[in-house]
């Protein structure tokens, strides 16, 4: 189908066992995202897209206008649904996915443009290392699935403190009190000299 043209697969038997990284399938990434429910006709305007009251008529009514450098129409619609289908339309015969736009927190695009965008964003996802696509012979899964390509260095454990007994313990905080009373004489003594010096003591 659509989400398994142009994906470029990794040899996961390459990679370092055990693997700790979450599988993904498309369907699981649009359940996850906020795909508004909003009329197409309630969505924002597009970027490059102007909304404009129209003049004379005799109910509030506006378009969507775009104009070029010179201030001229080139292109109008009266409802923003039908914008919509036409930003859908060019994109697709541009070879790609028209991927809708973020509004007061939503993913405005309407649901047959959602799995044509997701593909287009995760081929560019995969194409910049950022992404692995998995076939089914390799993830055990029916469909295609996609892995964070995240990078693993070796590291150092952290070092231990070792547990003392409770004898020990016991020197060892008796100690640090020692140098806690050694610290309190030496203040005392600097003190005791800085008031002989102004002839207080």
């Amino acid at each position: 189908g659509g989400a398994t043209a142009g994906a470029a697969f990794v040899d996961a038997s390459a990679w370092p066992q055990p693997k700790v990284e979450q599988l993904f399938s498309v369907p699981t990434i649009r359940h996850h995202l906020p795909i508004t429910t909003k009329d197409p006709n309630l969505f924002q305007t597009p970027p490059g897209w102007s909304e404009e009251q129209v003049m004379g008529a005799r109910r509030p009514k506006v378009r969507y206008v775009r104009r070029g450098e010179d201030g001229r129409v080139e292109r109008q619609f009266d409802r923003r649904a039908e914008l919509e289908e036409q930003l859908e339309r060019e994109s697709a015969a541009a070879g790609g996915a028209w991927l809708g736009q973020i509004g007061s927190g939503e993913w405005e695009i309407r649901p047959k443009a959602v799995l044509p965008a997701l593909v287009q964003v995760l081929k560019g996802l995969v194409a910049a290392g950022l992404v692995c696509a998995l076939p089914p012979q390799q993830s055990g899964k029916n469909q295609i699935m996609y892995v964070i390509s995240n990078q693993y260095l070796r590291g150092e454990a952290f070092p231990r403190r070792e547990k003392l007994g409770a004898a020990e313990k016991e020197d060892k905080e008796e100690e640090e009190l020692c140098d806690l009373e050694l610290e309190r004489q030496r203040n005392i003594a600097r003190n005791l000299e800085l008031l002989k010096q102004l002839g207080l003591a």
